[in-house]
């Protein structure tokens, strides 16, 4: 595209357009450690592609030996964000939780948030079911939806006491 008089051009931009047909798939381990910025855009343009599962498992292990670091911290992000509109970002974010436990990043963070209260809610559930007590659906919901750690911790420390629902509740 040319801009300026059509005699006398002053820029003349290039596009530069990323996808699948001009980004290597990149599936092994060594060349994603020796560049995780081109892994990282392997992962984002193939994102709806076939071999994607060996790409994200190949940044995987290279990320296992590498130091979890603010440059490693950023692809990883960059990689939960460009996939996260696409079915490969569940996959990513079972390898987050389960083997890159070193990173430090926020969306890190929250994963293991989110999977210690999961864990929370089953075993207060299992707990009341295993003991007798009771739980509606509306109360199974209820601590579902919790979200707040410390107050599953309550109910779940409650849960080896009561004898209702309420009771687990305070109510």
């Amino acid at each position: 595209m040319a801009i300026g008089h059509t005699s006398w051009t002053t820029i003349t931009l290039h596009p530069l357009v990323l996808g699948p047909h001009n980004v290597p798939a990149i599936t092994d381990p060594a060349v994603v450690a020796q560049d995780l910025p081109l892994a990282a855009l392997s992962a984002v343009t193939h994102a709806r592609e076939n071999d994607i599962g060996a790409i994200l498992e190949a940044i995987v292990t290279a990320l296992r030996r590498m130091d979890g670091n603010e440059a490693t911290e950023f692809y990883v992000e960059l990689i939960e964000q460009g996939i996260s509109h696409t079915e490969a970002a569940e996959t990513w974010r079972k390898y987050m939780t389960a083997d890159l436990s070193f990173f430090r990043s926020e969306s890190a963070q929250k994963l293991r948030e989110q999977g210690r209260a999961e864990g929370r809610m089953q075993d207060l559930l299992m707990i009341l079911q295993h003991r007798g007590v009771a739980v509606s659906d509306v109360a199974a919901d209820r601590i579902r939806a919790c979200d707040d750690e410390a107050q599953l911790t309550t109910w779940l420390r409650r849960s080896l006491d009561v004898s209702s629902v309420d009771q687990l509740f305070g109510e």
